[in-house]
């Protein structure tokens, strides 16, 4: 009989643990919800494709790189045991990929917004 009693026991945590809540995918986040969620939402438009030249998005794109490589090579982001050089490492290359796109003429508005997602991240770590 405790057998018994021990195997419902463990089949109805089983069951409680396997449930799940679907997301609500249509309400809008806000840019702390994203951040804290760990993702950048492909629809969000980026900034860099909205100014006017190629050329401006060019000088943009390598700012935010450039930038982030800097904040990758120091010491204390290399040494540091917070997420910056997680984020410091992804913007880097999501805007140099961004960089490349652009050097080919091509607005990839997929690459600036993770881009300019990661660059958000990493400056919340320095």
């Amino acid at each position: 009989m405790h057998k018994l009693t021990l195997l419902a026991l463990g089949l109805a945590l089983c069951a409680s643990v396997g449930k799940s809540h679907a997301a609500d995918l249509s309400a809008p986040m806000t840019q702390r919800e994203t951040v804290v969620q760990g993702f950048c939402p492909a629809g969000q438009q980026s900034a860099i494709a909205a100014l006017d030249t190629l050329e401006a998005m060019q000088i943009q794109t390598r700012e935010l790189y450039d930038s982030s490589v800097e904040v990758y090579e120091r010491d204390s982001t290399q040494n540091s045991r917070s997420m910056r050089i997680k984020w410091a490492d992804l913007a880097r290359v999501t805007c140099g990929i961004a960089a490349g796109h652009l050097a080919t003429g091509e607005v990839n508005v997929d690459r600036l917004n993770q881009c300019e997602c990661n660059y958000v991240r990493m400056t919340r770590f320095k």
